[in-house]
């Protein structure tokens, strides 16, 4: 009988031998062992485990899930409120499938005033929130504008936004660099394409081999600010 939950700020995955926290509120992740920490399976809904998690030490890691579940709620990983709570089910998204990362960008590509206007002050938006703005309050905010936009969204007019992608991607070295940078990048460029009626998913993946976290956008399958072959690498833990 499930017991305990995840708090609304807390996003859980499986990525290989590991289970993966982000903490929003904390703006951190964590990582925990998958085969130790297979016993939580009989505690919170939804927990991501696998069949091989419970296999020769099944016993041993049930009577162990108590001591892992209260060092999760000392971390604020874990609720025992389950009015407050959510389940632990991981997130689910199309697989990659495709990208629309801009290659030659010819130097007749035209970009008008309105166009700049707009990615100067998705830009400055972006810096200000980050500036003044915890990570958590920054995600709800586009979740409650995703969920409130989507519904109405017509489908998504690929040539329009290809052009929409160069123009950024034209005009990012005058502003701030890409490298190391794809949580600035990804929200920039997420509200420059909200000035469009364009509203992609921000999608938040992580890997353990070595621990590495990642973003970026995406529509279906489509990848607009990566490749397929770097972002396969990482299993999604968010989708915004």
């Amino acid at each position: 009988m499930t017991r305990y939950a995840l708090p609304q700020h807390v996003f859980v995955c499986r990525s290989h031998e590991h289970i993966v926290f982000l903490d929003l509120k904390q703006d951190r992740y964590l990582a925990l062992d998958a085969a130790k920490a297979g016993g939580l399976a009989t505690l919170v809904q939804g927990w991501p485990s696998q069949a091989a998690d419970n296999g020769a030490q099944g016993a041993a890691e049930a009577a162990n899930a108590e001591a892992v579940a209260q060092f999760l709620i000392k971390r604020g990983l874990l609720t025992a409120d389950g009015t407050a709570g959510k389940d632990a089910t991981p997130v689910r998204i199309d697989p990659p499938t495709a990208e629309r990362v801009p290659d030659g960008l010819g130097s007749n590509l035209s970009i008008g005033a309105g166009i700049l206007g707009n990615f100067l002050s998705a830009t400055l938006f972006a810096a200000i929130q980050f500036r003044l703005r915890s990570l958590e309050n920054v995600v709800r905010r586009v979740r409650c504008r995703n969920d409130a936009k989507r519904s109405t969204q017509a489908s998504v007019d690929f040539s329009r936004l290809e052009s929409l992608l160069a123009a950024f991607a034209r005009l990012r070295p005058f502003l701030f660099t890409s490298r190391n940078a794809c949580l600035f990048e990804s929200f920039a460029l997420l509200e420059f394409l909200s000035r469009y009626g364009i509203y992609p998913a921000w999608v938040f993946g992580v890997q353990t081999r070595p621990f590495a976290a990642h973003c970026w956008l995406q529509v279906d399958g489509v990848v607009l600010n990566d490749t397929v072959e770097h972002v396969s690498g990482y299993t999604p833990i968010m989708v915004v």
